[in-house]
């Protein structure tokens, strides 16, 4: 039972692939006089947003490229053209990164997709979990609507936290960019015009195959510790992060107040200018308005860049009336 829910445990991240990332390094023989490489390549990039599961199955891989329209009529079906799991795709955005818009167009079929993924498509009545990272886009209601309906249950990584809790992090990314990089450099050698961005897709793609066939994902969330057939207790896992831990708990040690935790901006203002900051943000009821942030700016204390942090600092004050000393 604990290896088939391996299946339906999954993680989604998002990556860059840049055609070229200025790195150069030459392997040759020492008795040769002079080395060429070819670097004029330009400096486009695409976004990956991959999906993969602890039972080592690539999920929908979506690639966003920037512009408007597609110019390859082929990527249009991605899946029925180039070798890549169901539910894959193209997705145009103005600079080749995630936003609210691409996101619309991705999620549906992204629960598509995931649903026929091998053996989940064989459990249609089970659920699956779906850990992601918190970035706005990924979390709008409708979004998350459409992955209920789907009997997919979206769990959202701590702010600050991948490098621990993400399996995507782990082995996955490594060898994407590692697989990516070796691709580009073969497939430079016979190119004579610069690598479009189309190109780059088509190169990512077989590089994420190559990955594919390596158990990178289901190592990944063994070390995150969300593979349910190798899954340890939660203490004795933390032991492992046990530094990482021990820092947290420093933190908050033998601390009376949370005022040598709070930004600059509040620590540089006086006590009564804390004070009259605090009065004037009381009088908003909550409504920062362009008229209100002009109130703000009209005292003088403090900078327009730093007036988010100040809000935070506001609602601090207003739980812990230490902070104000």
């Amino acid at each position: 039972m604990k290896e088939l829910k391996n299946f339906f445990t999954l993680n989604l991240d998002e990556s860059c692939v840049m055609a070229s990332e200025g790195i150069v390094r030459v392997l040759g023989n020492a008795e040769k006089t002079k080395h060429e490489k070819n670097i004029q390549d330009n400096r486009d990039s695409i976004t990956t947003v991959r999906t993969g599961s602890a039972g080592n199955v690539d999920g929908p891989r979506i690639y966003l490229a920037k512009g408007k329209t597609c110019d390859l009529e082929s990527f249009n079906d991605f899946g029925a053209h180039y070798d890549s799991p169901p539910g894959s795709c193209v997705v145009m955005t103005p600079n080749a990164y995630m936003t609210n818009e691409a996101w619309k167009t991705i999620y549906p079929k992204l629960c598509k997709g995931i649903r026929e993924m091998r053996v989940i498509c064989d459990h249609p009545d089970k659920w699956i979990v779906f850990s992601l990272d918190g970035f706005g886009s990924h979390l709008c209601p409708e979004s998350l609507l459409v992955f209920n309906e789907y009997k997919i249950l979206v769990i959202k990584e701590e702010g600050d936290t991948s490098q621990v809790s993400q399996a995507y992090d782990q082995l996955v990314a490594k060898l994407d960019k590692k697989y990516a990089r070796e691709m580009l450099e073969v497939t430079k050698m016979h190119l004579k015009k610069q690598t479009c961005q189309w190109q780059l897709i088509i190169i990512v793609n077989e590089a994420l195959n190559e990955v594919a066939k390596t158990e990178a994902w289901k190592k990944s969330f063994i070390r995150v510790n969300m593979c349910p057939s190798e899954h340890q207790p939660f203490t004795d896992w933390v032991q492992k992060h046990e530094k990482s831990v021990k820092a947290a708990d420093r933190f908050f040690k033998n601390r009376t107040s949370l005022f040598d935790a709070m930004p600059a901006v509040w620590q540089h203002l006086s006590e009564s200018e804390r004070c009259e900051l605090c009065a004037l943000f009381d009088t908003f009821d909550g409504i920062w308005s362009t008229d209100n942030l002009r109130k703000v700016m009209a005292l003088g204390m403090v900078k327009l860049d730093e007036i988010d942090k100040l809000r935070g600092c506001y609602l601090t004050a207003k739980e812990d009336p230490s902070v104000f000393v």
